[in-house]
């Protein structure tokens, strides 16, 4: 067991990825901090709060998030900054610092009602409107300045202090959500012909949560191609919603195979291999094509006995459910297999 392993079983529903993020953003956070105060200092700037507070808030989990995170920052901040400098213009100077800041954050605050990343801009606007009754020009320039210079030193410290790639995380996630998906499938098949389920609503979440942040970090990659991993995404989320489809089905009936031995023990082959098969891509042991094979027989072989006529109309439809929800999962795990191969 590792030690996050180790540290994650005393922090409650936490897990091994989510303490290696908060370690290491700690220390970026930290470090970058630091850096643009000694950095501030020896260039003899001002407004040092400001540009050690944009150095920090800048950090993000992954590069990709970073940098566009650093965009909507800096941003954010002109414009607050340029509504604090018009407030503060627009305000007669015995009124003082409560109005000015009342009206800048409440005019930044409705400019984020439309664009919500902007919101940063009320740390511009407060600082400004905190001490610029003497000339909001030098005060809007020099906030700008130490600004502009924190989110540079987040990039940076981002860059250099053990850096991770969005498309790396992407990865990451799609291969914690395949692990689910295999808990799930393990769970949705064997709910077909015995008692009881695995936890299938704990792989769900988990599933839901990872397949969230894949999407999400997708979004945020700037420096590479990502039509690959949007790809993995979507078949990842197609194998899902037919694990889903079997779910469904075992929830309407428990009978599909009680009265056929040999239908029970080809889904008891096929729920075994399956979960292996979604599980070996998640860890990167790439599955021959022999078992592949192997695997998209019996799932044929399978749907052959479930596609013949029975007498029951309802039944029927069931195990031509279950049939369809089988042969999504294949062409699925074929497509995974293909995406996943070494190239």
């Amino acid at each position: 067991m590792t030690l996050l392993e180790r540290l994650s079983n005393f922090i409650p529903n936490s897990s091994p990825m989510e303490i290696s993020d908060a370690l290491r953003v700690a220390l970026q956070t930290a470090i970058a901090g630091s850096a643009c105060f000694i950095l501030m200092q020896s260039l003899g700037m001002s407004e040092k709060f400001v540009g050690v507070l944009s150095a920090c808030l800048v950090i993000q989990t992954n590069l990709g998030s970073t940098l566009v995170e650093a965009k909507s920052r800096f941003i954010a901040s002109v414009v607050g900054v340029t509504i604090g400098v018009l407030c503060t213009w627009a305000i007669p100077y015995g009124y003082g610092k409560a109005v000015a800041i009342a009206v800048s954050v409440g005019v930044v605050s409705v400019v984020a009602g439309f664009k919500s990343e902007w919101r940063y801009g009320i740390v511009g606007a407060v600082a400004l409107s905190l001490g610029a009754e003497t000339s909001a020009l030098d005060a809007a320039q020099a906030r700008s300045l130490a600004i502009l210079l924190g989110v540079v030193v987040g990039i940076i410290c981002g860059l250099i202090i053990f850096p991770e790639k969005a498309s790396t995380r992407v990865e990451r996630h799609l291969n914690n959500a395949l692990v689910a998906i295999g808990s799930y499938l393990d769970g949705s098949l064997k709910a077909t012909h015995r008692e009881g389920e695995v936890e299938i609503e704990k792989a769900r979440r988990k599933y839901s949560t990872h397949i969230d942040a894949a999407r999400q970090t997708n979004h945020a990659i700037r420096l590479s191609d990502n039509s690959c991993l949007s790809e993995k995404i979507q078949w990842v989320d197609r194998l899902q919603n037919s694990v889903v489809i079997l779910k469904r089905v075992a929830e309407r009936t428990d009978q599909i195979s009680s009265e056929n031995e040999d239908l029970e023990s080809q889904l008891e082959e096929i729920n075994e291999q399956a979960t292996k098969f979604a599980k070996r891509l998640a860890n990167d042991d790439f599955a021959r094509n022999e078992e592949l094979e192997e695997l998209t027989q019996k799932i044929d072989t399978t749907r052959e006995v479930l596609e013949k006529p029975q007498n029951n109309a309802s039944k029927e439809n069931e195990q031509q459910a279950l049939s369809f929800g089988l042969e999504e999962v294949e062409r699925s795990l074929k497509k995974l297999t293909e995406l996943y191969s070494p190239s």
